[in-house]
């Protein structure tokens, strides 16, 4: 897939457009993968190369393939900057959730599911927030406020992630 047309500058639409569609778009790669999970262990373990196998491989690389786009340009939009760090930790664990082949089962797929769901929940409800702003600092203190708390309740949820993934590592 090209990420290349994506225009992460745009003031026009943030991010890259539609960022409620791509979440569902993803989600529902994900979701695949899920259904294709048991047939994962013996793709890897025959090394098939049938066409389940090829789409499986497909699906996963177009997944992480979007995550390396979207964190190579992440900073370009001035509303997300800061949730840049947070970004690169979540594609880190999606990455390794989704390519460690012996381990990615259910419980994987299901935590990488989790993650980006949540993640770009908070990004979405972010660009609702601030969708009259071109930086944070702009917006009223009620705004901030609100998604202040909304990033902390992010960051709870993002413990526990962590300490799932722990559990899988």
């Amino acid at each position: 897939m090209n990420f290349e047309k994506l225009d992460f500058k745009s003031q026009e639409k943030p991010f890259f457009g539609n960022i409620s569609l791509y979440h569902k778009i993803c989600m529902d790669i994900l979701t695949t993968l899920l259904s294709l999970s048991e047939y994962n262990i013996s793709l890897i373990e025959n090394e098939s190369k049938d066409i389940v196998s090829l789409m499986v491989i497909n699906l996963t690389n177009n997944i992480l393939d979007s995550l390396d786009f979207i964190s190579d340009n992440f900073r370009a939009n001035s509303l997300i900057v800061n949730e840049y760090p947070l970004l690169i930790e979540i594609k880190q664990m999606i990455d390794y959730l989704l390519m460690d082949p012996y381990s990615a089962g259910d419980k994987n797929i299901n935590l990488a599911m989790d993650i980006f769901s949540d993640f770009f929940k908070l990004i979405e409800i972010k660009f609702l927030l601030l969708k009259d702003y071109n930086y944070e600092w702009q917006a009223p203190n009620e705004v901030i406020n609100e998604y202040d708390l909304e990033i902390e309740n992010f960051v709870i949820r993002l413990d526990d992630y962590r300490k799932r993934f722990e559990e899988i590592v």
